[in-house]
């Protein structure tokens, strides 16, 4: 695992600061012919076949069942769409994702069509956790949703994981913490001078902190306990070098998807209980 520098106040250690170092595994996703028990973006799923294939009609549920507050249609079909196969994570894979007891794989979902939220504009998402060993016979071919547009239908890729050491950007910091940084004035701003702090990853990936680009932190409460929600996923538009690893990237929009203004598509849930509801954000 790579392992970034703890920041520093000009030099200064700071008191309280390494409680908020958190493991990002990268994604690394690179064009690829994944089967249905890989962990893949866009390839097929290990989804049993005598379970239907999740639908949108508008009000799609989060992983507990529950519809997501403020969701509209901006479907131009008629009726259900299918939605898209976006991810699979196995627990051998990763097994620092927050699988619910009992179960060893994560599918994503996504509506191919764009969805108006309180705070949010872009596809709306499904989670489904669940034990590989249950599928007793996988399904064949998904059903293929009448879209208006292909920016939310990624194509096969296969993952190349590597691990990293986060620390979240300044605006992530409590005022405790951050009010006592000698770049930091008292109304929280910060010296435009400065460019010390470390980088969060501009790529896809397991846990770690959201890049925020266009936006700040807003909302990231857990709706169902009030506790404050993490980052699960993020699948990024574009996959960024830095200077947190040093895999070779390749392409640079090996998914071929796009979210919002070339961002990413940030998945946060409840660190208490991963099958809370669950909150979306694109930056």
């Amino acid at each position: 695992m790579s392992t970034t520098a703890a920041p520093t106040d000009n030099g200064r250690e700071i008191p309280g600061i390494a409680a908020f170092a958190r493991t990002a595994t990268r994604l690394h996703p690179r064009s690829g012919a994944p089967t249905a028990r890989d962990s893949h973006i866009g390839g097929p799923l290990w989804w049993p076949a005598d379970e239907p294939w999740p639908h949108c009609d508008g009000r799609l549920p989060t992983s507990s069942g529950k519809p997501q507050e403020g969701w509209t249609a901006e479907h131009e079909v008629d009726g259900p769409i299918a939605l898209v196969g976006a991810a699979q994570l196995f627990r051998r894979d990763f097994p620092d994702l927050p699988f619910p007891e009992g179960t060893d794989v994560l599918q994503v979902f996504l509506c191919p069509n764009e969805h108006d939220g309180a705070g949010y504009y872009g596809p709306a998402a499904h989670l489904v956790w669940r034990a590989s060993a249950e599928v007793t016979e996988v399904a064949g071919p998904p059903p293929q949703p009448a879209s208006i547009g292909g920016e939310f239908v990624p194509r096969p890729c296969v993952f190349r994981p590597c691990q990293v050491v986060e620390y979240p950007a300044l605006d992530e910091l409590p005022d405790e913490i951050k009010l006592t940084l000698s770049f930091v004035d008292r109304a929280g701003f910060v010296d435009d001078d400065y460019e010390g702090w470390p980088e969060v990853i501009q790529g896809s990936k397991v846990g770690g902190w959201a890049f925020w680009w266009q936006s700040s932190p807003w909302q990231l409460d857990c709706r169902d306990c009030g506790a404050g929600l993490r980052l699960l996923l993020s699948l990024h538009t574009y996959e960024h070098s830095d200077e947190l690893c040093s895999c070779e990237q390749g392409q640079k929009d090996p998914a071929g998807w796009e979210f919002g203004r070339q961002g990413a598509l940030n998945i946060f849930t409840c660190p208490e209980d991963s099958t809370h509801s669950f909150k979306l954000h694109i930056d």
